[in-house]
């Protein structure tokens, strides 16, 4: 997964130059760093955390997109996005990464039913 990442990162630093991508390998700069933790993404802004992406869930899974993750960066702080219509490309609209997104599959309730109500 994180060498999919860093794929990702090498095209996301092209179109935000104004934002640094960094690869630090976990065991040089943490040592025993858990494996479980990885990929691990921080997200800096003038020397401050502003948020942190641990392990493959939190980093939207193992087949993440790019259009993802860079919704997830724009999210998390990583760089601003001018509007809604930068988060498409090649005309495809970005959703919540699979990752976040909830599973009413189950669900037999119909929240929409306008039945009973006057108009």
């Amino acid at each position: 997964m994180c060498s999919l990442l860093n794929h990702h990162f090498s095209h996301l630093a092209t179109k935000f130059p104004e934002c640094k991508f960094l690869l630090i390998l976990a065991g040089q700069c943490v040592p025993n760093y858990p494996v479980s933790h990885l990929p691990t993404l921080f997200i800096y802004d003038s020397g401050c955390i502003l948020n942190s992406l641990i392990g493959e869930k939190a980093c939207g899974g193992r087949n993440v997109l790019e259009d993802e993750l860079k919704w997830m960066l724009a999210q998390s702080g990583a760089f601003v996005i001018d509007s809604y219509e930068a988060l498409y490309q090649e005309g495809t609209p970005i959703t919540t990464p699979r990752s976040e997104q909830e599973d009413y599959s189950d669900d037999q309730s119909d929240h929409y039913d306008n039945q009973g109500t006057e108009v």
